[in-house]
């Protein structure tokens, strides 16, 4: 039971680093300079993709799923980051 113990918290902390990670990212592309549109569209859709590929694979815990599985929600991400990047490039 202790082994158990040790691992859920070396878990929970490697989880909240990877967090932590994905909060800066999301700043880093947020507090950019809006000088060059398509670079700042480019930095934010590969910053969603990461993001959303550490949410698949580590908070959703789809790293031992069926290959299929992790096939349809990769390409549900790509298809959703891309169509919210394209649609705001749209609206400006």
């Amino acid at each position: 039971m202790k082994q158990d113990d040790a691992m859920s918290s070396i878990a929970g902390t490697s989880l909240k680093t990877l967090w932590l990670l994905m909060l800066l990212l999301t700043l880093a592309v947020v507090l950019r300079k809006p000088e060059h549109l398509i670079l700042l569209a480019v930095a934010a859709w590969f910053a969603a993709l990461i993001k959303g590929i550490w949410i698949i694979r580590y908070f959703m815990e789809m790293k031992q799923a069926p290959l299929f599985l992790q096939r349809i929600l990769y390409g549900w991400l790509i298809i959703t980051i891309s169509a919210v990047t394209l649609t705001a490039i749209w609206q400006l």
